[in-house]
């Protein structure tokens, strides 16, 4: 844990919010507005892939701008039964599938390229 802790600190992150005005967390880039638009401009730059983590809602909203390249769902073997929807109000688009990995855990990774 502390080797996968010292590499997000040392990652590049990005966080969207209307309330902070600063980050405390080693190289974070803070930013309050068009998500849609700021990811744009960052997909612009020189650098590494990005990583959604945490946010349905911003999923959505990038997904609706053709602003994903690639999705990685972790399917866990339990029925949680209620819950948010990933792809709520998220207009229809097609996904090819790239790689698949399972896991004694019961887990299986299914990673997609959106099609073009």
């Amino acid at each position: 844990m502390k080797a996968v802790a010292e590499q997000l600190t040392n990652l590049t992150k990005v966080v969207f919010s209307t309330k902070l005005r600063e980050a405390a967390w080693a190289n974070t880039r803070l930013f309050d507005g068009n998500i849609a638009e700021v990811v744009r401009k960052l997909k612009d730059e020189e650098g590494e892939d990005m990583l959604i983590m945490g946010s349905g809602t911003i999923a959505q909203q990038l997904a609706n701008e053709g602003l994903i390249d690639e999705y990685m769902f972790i399917v866990t073997p339990v029925v949680a039964g209620e819950g948010k929807f990933l792809f709520e109000h998220v207009k229809q688009f097609s996904l090819s599938l790239i790689e698949t990995k399972s896991f004694k855990s019961g887990n299986i990774v299914l990673h997609y390229a959106v099609k073009s």
